[in-house]
């Protein structure tokens, strides 16, 4: 597969994402909104490991851990972070939702 190129701002993109996401880093914001996007992905992933091993040890599932609510809050800023960054919609990148 060729790397894809960035028109606008005469550069190569960014290959690993190109090749895992089909997406395109073209400038500096794009990079840190792909980079927030991530760390919003990986904060929502791990967000539930630490509850999951205190409702383990307790046998229990009263009560909620605050690490779980601190890194469940991190990776909403960062996603948050990420759209007011890149704010693409549905609408702007599939053409058949109109």
């Amino acid at each position: 597969m060729p790397p894809s190129y960035c028109v606008k701002d005469e550069k190569p993109c960014v290959r690993w994402v190109q090749k895992y996401f089909k997406d395109c880093l073209c400038n500096t914001k794009d990079d840190i909104s792909f980079g927030f996007g991530l760390i919003s992905l990986v904060c929502w992933g791990v967000a539930e490991i630490p509850q999951i091993i205190t409702n383990f040890g307790t046998k229990s599932s009263h009560g909620v851990s605050l690490a779980f609510l601190l890194t469940w809050i991190a990776g909403d800023i960062f996603n948050l972070m990420g759209c007011l960054l890149e704010p693409a919609t549905v609408s702007e990148s599939d053409p058949y939702t109109l």
